[in-house]
């Protein structure tokens, strides 16, 4: 069985909202073949199977099932920020469902709106936006799965030591100093009320290992490279 990994670093805070919130890192670690054997302590399990006998979420299908195209799903993004605010219009998302270390389907859509929220869900976030999309034009989710499920919380913020330590299998990482040039990329699903810090966000320089994170909102104008190094479970 493989299950979800939860970051050992969590932190029992209260956003500006003043709802208790936790942040932590949740997600099959897809780049490197993570299984339950390596999980660390507390791990949040989807409850989903990763071998050929399907899932509850796939109806019990098998891998030769059409249906059964995956049990975990990321969410990269393309966000185009100008005068400091992101243009929907110039940005993309890109919703994948992954088997084990493989994608076995993706979606790659423009955002209906990305709103940006006053109200910081903890302080190591520096912005913070609401997205959503037109599920209608998805071929990889099902109605309840993964991408299909709007809105999206996304954010933008402080490096976690979790993601560093997984940056290397992130393709668009081209240079082992990137760490110290990259934030980290926070979101919340809709249904649940967890922080999830789930990879790395940046310009394509940073990514390439050039200059320093942003350590203040607004976000330097030019198109922030959010990725995914941890993936959510399929259904909550």
């Amino acid at each position: 069985m493989v299950r979800a990994v939860a970051s050992r670093a969590r932190y029992g805070v209260r956003g500006r909202t003043g709802v208790a919130m936790r942040v932590l890192i949740v997600g099959l670690l897809l780049m490197t073949g993570c299984s339950a054997s390596k999980s660390s302590p507390g791990a949040f399990d989807s409850g989903e199977s990763d071998g050929g006998g399907g899932s509850a979420t796939d109806g019990g299908s098998t891998d030769t099932d059409v249906r059964d195209m995956g049990v975990y799903w990321t969410l990269d993004a393309d966000l185009v920020v100008v005068d400091g605010v992101v243009d929907p219009a110039a940005s993309v998302l890109h919703l994948g469902r992954r088997r084990n270390s493989s994608e076995t389907c993706s979606d790659t859509v423009t955002p209906i709106a990305v709103v940006a929220q006053e109200e910081l869900p903890h302080p190591s976030v520096l912005a913070w936006w609401e997205l959503s999309w037109d599920p209608s034009t998805l071929l990889c989710f099902a109605k309840g799965e993964g991408g299909w499920n709007q809105p999206v919380l996304l954010g933008i913020g402080a490096m976690d030591p979790e993601i560093v330590a997984v940056l290397g299998h992130v393709d668009e990482v081209t240079d082992p100093l990137a760490a110290d040039s990259l934030n980290g990329a926070y979101a919340t699903l809709p249904g649940d009320n967890r922080l999830f810090i789930y990879g790395a966000a940046g310009p394509l320089t940073a990514w390439h290992g050039e200059g320093d994170p942003a350590d203040g909102a607004p976000l330097p104008d030019d198109t922030w490279l959010v990725r995914t190094a941890y993936s959510f479970p399929l259904t909550l």
